[in-house]
C-alpha cells in the first residue's frame, strides 16, 4: 500500500505527507509512545527509490480521544513531536529528507 501511494504521488508530481498515529503501540500505563512501527516505516521510506516524494510527516493527536482509554497532556504530545523529529533526522539526515 505504501508503495502504491509513493507511485501515485510520483506520477502525479505531488509530495506525500504521511499522517502517523501516536496511539499505535502506546504503553497504556506510562503513556510512553512505542516508536518501533514508526521507526520501521521511516527506514523503509528512506531506503525506497521514490523517497523524494515523501514531503513530510504529521503526528496525529488521536490519544487525546477517550476512545483510546487515556488522555495525554500537551507536554507528552510535545515530547512525541520531538521524538518524531529526532527519528526523521536520524533516518533521513539532518535536512529531514
Amino acid at each position: 500500500m505504501v508503495d502504491d501511494l509513493l507511485t501515485l504521488c510520483s506520477r502525479a508530481d505531488k509530495l506525500l505527507v504521511l499522517g502517523l498515529n501516536s496511539a499505535d503501540g502506546r504503553d497504556r500505563t506510562h503513556h510512553a509512545w512505542a516508536t518501533a512501527h514508526t521507526r520501521a516505516l521511516l527506514r523503509y521510506l528512506a531506503a525506497h527509490p521514490l523517497r523524494s516524494v515523501v514531503g513530510g510527516f504529521e503526528l496525529g493527536n488521536e490519544p487525546r480521544s477517550e476512545k483510546y482509554g487515556f488522555r495525554l497532556t500537551g507536554a507528552q504530545l510535545g515530547r512525541d513531536i520531538v521524538t518524531l523529529r529526532g527519528m526523521v533526522r536520524e533516518i533521513f539526515g539532518a535536512a529531514g529528507g
